[in-house]
C-alpha cells in the first residue's frame, strides 16, 4: 500500500471520528456503534501498513497532514469520551443497583410470609 492510500485512511479515520462525535453528541448510541465498527477496521488496515518506511516517502506536507489528523482524531476521541463516560457510568450504576435489589429481593423477599 502507497503512502497516498495510507494518508485516505488517514482522512477516512477522521471523518468516522468526527460522525461518531456528532452521534455521541446527540445520544444515538446506535450510529455511534456501528461508526466505530467501521472506523475499527479502517485503524486495523493502517496499523498493518503505517510504518516508518510509509513515512520516509511523505513530504514535509503530507507528514504536517498527517500529524494534523492524528491530533483532530486524538481530539474528537477525546471529546467522544467526554460524552460517554458519564453515560457508562450512570448505565454502570444502574445495572449494579439493579443486581443488588434483585439479590436482596431473592434473599429477603421469599423470607417474607404474607
Amino acid at each position: 500500500m502507497d503512502h497516498q492510500a495510507i494518508m485516505m485512511i488517514y482522512e477516512e479515520i477522521s471523518s468516522f471520528t468526527n460522525r461518531m462525535l456528532e452521534a455521541a453528541s446527540n445520544n444515538d448510541w446506535d450510529s455511534l456503534e456501528s461508526l466505530e465498527k467501521e472506523c475499527s477496521s479502517r485503524i486495523i488496515v493502517l496499523k498493518k501498513y503505517d510504518n516508518n518506511d510509509a513515512n520516509m516517502l511523505l513530504t514535509q506536507e503530507e507528514l504536517q497532514k498527517k500529524m494534523d489528523l492524528i491530533r483532530k482524531i486524538l481530539d474528537d476521541d477525546r471529546q467522544i469520551r467526554e460524552i460517554t463516560e458519564p453515560w457508562m457510568k450512570k448505565l454502570s450504576e444502574l445495572i449494579h443497583h439493579s443486581s443488588v435489589s434483585r439479590k436482596l429481593s431473592q434473599t429477603y423477599g421469599r423470607n417474607q410470609t404474607g
